[in-house]
């Protein structure tokens, strides 16, 4: 019996203890809502999300700012009768230096003479390791000259139709980040007794 007593006595002194530590808990619970609550009144949510949309707008335009933009130039043929002898320029217009630049000529369409061809690997141009930021890089100079076309053809006609795609992949941002674009090109109507080359937007 005296065991029993002892037990009930532990048991009870147990729960007084569980009870009070609740109640701290309460109360602590709702001292600190009532806390939060109080400084959420006092916010100016109006200034509060101008600024985190301000924050988000900065950080776009740092981001956009510092992205890589490219683009390709090119000149008239050096041949005039000769569309292939154009030299092709990468431009790298952006604030970040890109790495690794490669460049590849495909062929969607060719009709020039005796010349039929479609979707064709044309010309693999050299890896460049680093273009630094808004400078240029000539990438290409007169595809025949340079044995792109791997095939037999006799190009003797004045009238072409042809649309070349220029793949071009590179690293930037401390060569962390990788991204590729694809240029499109297109043959002109004879312009000045010349076909040149113009971009497809």
């Amino acid at each position: 019996m005296a065991i029993a007593r002892l037990l009930l006595k532990i048991l009870g002194q147990l729960l007084k203890w569980l009870v009070i530590g609740l109640e701290k808990l309460f109360l602590g619970i709702e001292i600190t809502t009532k806390w939060i609550a109080k400084i959420v009144s006092k916010l100016n949510w109006k200034s509060l999300v101008l600024g985190l949309i301000g924050f988000i707008f900065s950080c776009w335009t740092v981001y956009t700012y510092n992205y890589p933009k490219i683009d390709i130039d090119f000149t008239d043929p050096l041949d005039s009768s000769d569309i292939t002898t154009s030299i092709f320029t990468l431009k790298n217009q952006g604030e970040v230096n890109i790495y690794n630049v490669a460049s590849v000529f495909y062929i969607k369409t060719l009709k020039w003479g005796s010349c039929n061809i479609e979707n064709m690997n044309m010309y693999v141009a050299p890896v460049y390791k680093k273009i630094p930021s808004n400078r240029d890089q000539t990438i290409l100079a007169n595809l025949l000259k340079n044995k792109a076309w791997d095939f037999e053809c006799s190009p003797n006609s004045k009238t072409i139709e042809a649309e070349l795609h220029i793949f071009v992949k590179y690293n930037y941002w401390f060569k962390k980040f990788t991204n590729h674009d694809t240029l499109r090109f297109k043959s002109s109507e004879m312009v000045n007794n010349k076909i040149v080359w113009t971009k497809i937007q």
